[in-house]
């Protein structure tokens, strides 16, 4: 069953579940998000979003045990999240070491493409989390329509895109079409990026439209939306802080060069 899972492109290991989502599912891939879960933690301040503890605070009149599901979870989230509730349960696109991964008792594993829908979970969670996983969505309106039938009334939905776009100094877009080559090379690779992310299926704009994806629905309250700026590289002088980031950030892309070659 699990070599049935995944074929080989290029030397890495893809899975066979989504013909969409065309990132490496391999040992090396989920070091990389690891890496990448780490960075995260530092430029957003901490491993959650701020109402994540007042939501996963038990609450003593009623016996259903607290509930969070991760969509993706290429990171491993999840694992960090267990200690502090009483049932965590995750969907993967399926990554290979994943199936080697010891999970706490209060945690379930499921492989499953939620291109296909959850009508299976509606009104289980008190938190849904997803992150970066718009290359391998068909319409990401619908997931997060979706992600609001899962959740109980006054739960938390935390998704967290990025719109395949590098910005100048001035937070102004790089744009660049795929007709010519030639620099900046780092934006002119994400415009091809895009572009194959769209003709697998993906949805491109999800970044974009994030918080009218999800303040559109009027299923949710207090949709509370914040930017991230990370630089791609160490340039920012005087700044530790960004030249960590930036130091990370390059290895980050790096890595990322390397599994986009299936694409």
């Amino acid at each position: 069953m699990r070599e049935a899972a995944y074929r080989e492109e290029y030397g890495r290991h893809l899975n066979n579940y989504s013909e969409v989502y065309r990132l490496p599912a391999d040992t090396e891939e989920l070091e990389r998000l690891h890496k990448q879960h780490l960075l995260f933690i530092e430029v957003m301040g901490g491993k959650y979003c701020p109402p994540m503890a007042e939501v996963m605070q038990e609450d003593h009149s009623s016996t259903r045990p607290k509930s969070v599901l991760d969509l993706g979870c290429g990171s491993l989230m999840l694992l960090e999240i267990s200690p502090i509730v009483k049932l965590s349960v995750w969907i993967w696109f399926p990554c290979k070491q994943l199936f080697n991964r010891d999970a706490p008792e209060n945690c379930r594993s499921e492989v499953d493409d939620i291109n296909l829908g959850m009508e299976h979970y509606y009104n289980e969670f008190d938190v849904v989390h997803t992150r970066l996983v718009s290359s391998g969505v068909r319409d990401y309106k619908a997931l997060i329509n979706e992600i609001s039938h899962l959740i109980i009334p006054g739960g938390l939905i935390d998704v967290t895109e990025w719109d395949f776009h590098a910005y100048d100094e001035n937070y102004q877009r790089i744009e660049l079409d795929v007709n010519e080559l030639g620099p900046p090379w780092w934006p002119r690779f994400l415009a091809f990026a895009e572009e194959a992310i769209r003709a697998f299926g993906g949805d491109g704009d999800a970044a974009t439209n994030l918080y009218d994806s999800v303040a559109g629905t009027g299923a949710f309250q207090e949709v509370t939306y914040r930017d991230f700026w990370m630089s791609s590289c160490p340039w920012t002088k005087g700044s530790e802080f960004q030249m960590k980031i930036g130091q990370g950030m390059m290895e980050d892309i790096f890595s990322f060069l390397k599994d986009k070659r299936q694409a």
